[in-house]
């Protein structure tokens, strides 16, 4: 795949020489798959597109880690960095596969991931649950969720508790788990790396500084693309 002049003269000189030897950097990556990814690469010039899902400063990198999802199934609100919608985006196509697979999705939650996640599945039509501790969140991220469409649960107990009861109950009916346990959460912040090198003009960092909770974002950088 040959890039136009144009495009090439707008990226920057360490870009355009990964460009150039992407087949000696990456000899075994199949070759439609190195096309897609170094296509993906300028994104540095995508970013002034708002061509669908391009606006979205997260869905730009979309090739770097869901290839295989169309356009077509994105959920997207032209986000900035937020990571819950990787997961109702996947949801939205396996149900267009399998309309009886995945009929709900659900969370555990003291408040913000429940908040963003019944507005993308709102966004997109699917039913959500979330699983709360009661007495344990603001009134403004109860009342979020509700207003959205979502089943909200407010169980006498702490989150750990919220997040044993409803990875129990994903694995015996069809509902899509998706708090941090489930991968593709993992596969969205990848694209911060991704972001950081693009900063960088495609030159590594020697160091990244990276707060921690799970260690989400850890494991995330270190997982190649």
């Amino acid at each position: 795949m040959q890039f136009r002049e144009r495009e090439r003269e707008l990226l920057p000189q360490s870009l355009r020489i990964t460009m150039a030897s992407w087949p000696d950097l990456y000899p075994l990556m199949p070759i439609p798959l190195a096309m897609s990814l170094t296509h993906s690469m300028t994104s540095s010039i995508r970013v002034f597109l708002t061509t669908w899902p391009y606006g979205s400063s997260v869905w730009k990198y979309k090739e770097w880690v869901l290839l295989e999802i169309d356009a077509d199934d994105i959920v997207s609100l032209y986000e900035g960095n937020t990571n819950a919608f990787w997961a109702v985006s996947q949801v939205n196509r396996m149900r267009k596969l399998n309309p009886n697979k995945i009929v709900v999705v659900a969370c555990a939650s003291t408040g913000d991931t429940s908040t963003l996640l019944a507005t993308y599945c709102a966004s997109a039509g699917i039913p959500a649950i979330m699983f709360l501790p009661a007495d344990k969140i603001s009134l403004a991220q109860l009342v979020q969720p509700i207003s959205n469409g979502a089943l909200v649960l407010s169980l006498d107990t702490d989150f750990d508790g919220c997040m044993q009861l409803v990875r129990e109950i994903t694995t015996k009916v069809p509902i899509y788990l998706a708090n941090s346990l489930n991968s593709l959460r993992l596969e969205r912040q990848k694209t911060v790396a991704i972001e950081i090198l693009e900063q960088f003009d495609w030159e590594v960092p020697d160091w990244v500084i990276v707060p921690g909770g799970n260690l989400g974002n850890i494991y995330a950088f270190y997982n190649p693309c």
